[in-house]
């Protein structure tokens, strides 16, 4: 009925009746981030009694509004509160650095991760492999990603490295394993191997490599791009089983 300060003041009520109640409290600290007082949100999910959740909230809030030291500051307090879930925590400064742009501050979170946490080396070693992706360091990416053993992905982001490299080649050997190693990524692979040709300008092996995916794969919808592309960059017209249309 537009009376936003009864509403607050009906939750501090309810406070008052039942006793510190994290359901009341993020109800109200939602309604603060509502009517843009987020430091008044906070104190109130400060408020907690599941203190851990109620940092968690507070971090999340600080990266909302893209204060990323805010934001790591509270996940350290989470590393000594949260004992058993402390490498968790890590990981997540990790990511923060990531979202801030600071890929090598992210990196230097997940090589310590590698020790400290040393079950989970495989998750680091992809995160790792991702963030230099992320921002397009592409040689660096390539490298780690060879250290991953998450097929067909790792082939996949290195093989899109290769391309934004230029290294045309190499791009399409990478697609070829995946044809050869992963039968549900094949059509994807040879569809992207008609992509990597164009750009390398090769235009006739690319045609035939687009009209290959008609033809061998005319039920999936890799075909139907390839179709669609074919028709409307090539003026070239096939069905899905490949032949020429009257």
């Amino acid at each position: 009925v537009g009376r936003p300060e009864q509403q607050r003041q009906t939750y501090e009520q309810m406070l008052k009746t039942l006793g510190v109640h994290d359901g009341v409290l993020g109800r109200l600290a939602s309604w603060y981030f509502s009517h843009k007082k987020p430091d008044l949100a906070r104190k109130t999910y400060a408020r907690f009694k599941n203190q851990i959740e109620g940092l968690k909230l507070i971090a999340s809030s600080w990266r909302q509004e893209k204060k990323w030291t805010k934001a790591i500051e509270v996940y350290h307090q989470l590393e000594s509160k949260d004992e058993k879930n402390s490498a968790s925590h890590t990981a997540t400064i990790a990511y923060v650095w990531r979202e801030a742009g600071k890929p090598d501050n992210a990196i230097k979170v997940y090589q310590g991760l590698l020790s400290t946490d040393a079950k989970n080396a495989k998750s680091y070693h992809w995160q790792i492999a991702e963030t230099l992706y992320y921002a397009h360091r592409w040689k660096e990416a390539i490298q780690a990603y060879r250290g991953t053993d998450s097929f067909p992905t790792n082939y996949q982001r290195m093989a899109t490295c290769h391309r934004r490299l230029k290294q045309y080649n190499e791009a399409i050997l990478l697609y070829q394993q995946i044809i050869g190693g992963h039968e549900q990524s094949a059509p994807w692979a040879l569809l992207q191997i008609g992509f990597t040709q164009e750009e390398a300008g090769k235009k006739e092996p690319a045609i035939k490599t687009f009209k290959s995916v008609c033809a061998r794969y005319p039920k999936s919808s890799y075909a139907s791009n390839a179709h669609v592309h074919l028709n409307n960059k090539y003026k070239i017209r096939v069905t899905l089983g490949g032949s020429k249309d009257e």
